[in-house]
């Protein structure tokens, strides 16, 4: 069975970003950041072109996904 947690809906992105030395993948939104310690897997899915999510897997096996729409 899975789990799942929604932290937030629909907001602009302002950047995805990693930091090697504190080993912390950031996802940056108009109202919301969110942090993710350690991350030990990356993945992207794209249709067109086109970014539609990006899945990030924490150490703990925790899975991060990040949907995106174009308007």
């Amino acid at each position: 069975m899975y789990r799942t947690h929604t932290e937030t809906f629909w907001q602009e992105l302002i950047g995805l970003s990693y930091d090697p030395k504190d080993d912390v993948f950031e996802v940056a939104a108009e109202r919301h950041d969110h942090l993710i310690h350690k991350p030990t897997e990356i993945y992207v899915e794209e249709e067109n072109g086109d970014l539609k999510a990006v899945e990030v897997v924490q150490w703990d096996g925790t899975k991060n996904i990040i949907s995106f729409k174009v308007e």
